[in-house]
């Protein structure tokens, strides 16, 4: 009896040694190479939001979010400013990171 406890012990610290290892291989801060993607990501959907907006939002008035136009002008700047501000996050953070 006491073996197959001191087996299971082990085999369940492997298991959390080795979701530790796949926690911190999402997670890592000290790597340069997921900041890098991070501010891709950022940079990436906040023009996409901006250039969905003004483009075929705005611009060419192809569809609306909601049927509501009231509600559906206010949903489209609200998500222009998100994009907006992921668009600045990301540059900002990529300034950053290239100064060090």
């Amino acid at each position: 009896m006491g073996r197959l406890m001191k087996r299971n012990i082990s085999e369940k610290r492997k298991i959390f040694s080795v979701s530790k290892v796949r926690w911190h291989f999402f997670y890592m801060k000290d790597n340069e190479r997921n900041g890098i993607l991070l501010n891709g990501i950022l940079i990436t959907l906040g023009l996409l939001a901006i250039l969905d907006n003004l483009i075929s939002h705005w611009l060419l008035g192809l569809h609306r979010i909601l049927p509501n136009p009231t509600l559906s002008t206010y949903l489209e700047v609200f998500l222009f400013i998100l994009g907006l501000v992921l668009f600045v996050i990301g540059i900002c953070r990529e300034i950053k990171g290239r100064r060090t």
